[in-house]
C-alpha cells in the first residue's frame, strides 16, 4: 500500500494539472472565436485581458502576500517536523525546509514590484 499511494497522488496531481490546462485551452479557443466573429462583422475587437502588459498593484499585492506567507508556512512546518524527528532524519527535513526560500523570494519580488508601482502613481 505504501508503494501505491505516491503513484496515485502523482496521478491525481497530473490529472488536476491536465484538467486546468484543458479549460484554459477552451477559454482561449472561445476568445479566439469571438475575435474572429467580431472581425467578420466589422465590430470593434473586444479587449483580451491576457494581453494586458502590466499587472494592477492590487493583484501584485495579493500574489506577493500569498507567495510570501506560503513560503513562510512551508519553512515553519518543515522545521517543526524536523524538531520532532530523530537526529538522522532531522537534516533531511531541515534541508527540505530550505526550499521554502523560493516562494518567499517570489513573494518578496511581487511586493517590491507593488511598492515600486505605488511610487510611480
Amino acid at each position: 500500500m505504501n508503494e501505491v499511494l505516491p503513484f496515485f497522488l502523482l496521478l491525481f496531481l497530473v490529472g488536476l494539472w491536465a484538467f486546468g490546462q484543458f479549460f484554459r485551452y477552451r477559454r482561449r479557443a472561445l476568445l479566439h472565436k469571438e475575435r474572429l466573429f467580431a472581425m467578420e462583422k466589422g465590430i470593434e475587437l473586444p479587449t483580451d485581458p491576457a494581453l494586458s502588459p502590466s499587472l494592477s498593484p492590487q493583484v501584485c499585492l495579493l500574489r506577493g502576500l500569498l507567495w510570501l506567507l506560503a513560503g513562510i508556512a512551508w519553512i515553519i512546518c518543515l522545521l517543526g517536523i524536523a524538531a520532532l524527528l530523530r537526529d538522522d532524519d532531522r537534516t533531511g527535513a531541515a534541508a527540505c525546509a530550505c526550499a521554502g526560500i523560493v516562494p518567499v523570494g517570489i513573494g518578496s519580488a511581487y511586493l517590491i514590484y507593488y511598492r515600486l508601482q505605488l511610487k510611480e502613481h
